[in-house]
């Protein structure tokens, strides 16, 4: 038998952060919301993934960035799940690895831009033009 908490909701003590009531209405909750919290673990996750790198790729069938254009290997929230954006396929993009590293939880364009990136506005965007040269800022 584990330890005993106090549920984040009423105070009764469980096993868990919730008691089994209110889990199963947090639980309902976030997925309602988009949230399950199971990020790109799940099947879901992968397919959705798979899905917006997709539907990213020009002509030549290679994904690109939203943000630069370089070749796209990440789906990016574009409003992070950390900042109230939904885990769904309508809040993610394409993007590559160095963008969505250095973007981090930030908001585009009010917190973040590329270095010599291009602007989008929306995360509907999805078919970026052909690649572009990138400023490498670590040299």
């Amino acid at each position: 038998m584990g330890i005993k908490h106090a549920c984040l909701t009423c105070g009764r003590l469980s096993e868990g952060r919730r008691c089994p009531e209110h889990a199963r209405d947090h639980a309902r909750q976030r997925k309602q919301a988009g949230r399950t919290g199971a990020r790109g673990s799940t099947r879901a996750g992968r397919k959705v993934r798979a899905e917006v790198l997709a539907e990213a790729k020009d002509a030549t069938g290679t994904p690109r960035c939203v943000y630069c254009g370089a070749e796209a290997t990440h789906a990016d929230h574009f409003i992070p799940v950390s900042r109230g954006g939904s885990d769904t396929k309508a809040n993610q993009v394409a993007a590559c690895a160095s963008c969505n590293s250095d973007k981090g939880d930030k908001l585009y364009p009010s917190e973040w831009t590329p270095e010599g990136g291009r602007k989008i506005t929306t995360p509907g965007h999805r078919t970026p033009p052909g690649p572009r040269a990138r400023k490498n800022s670590r040299s």
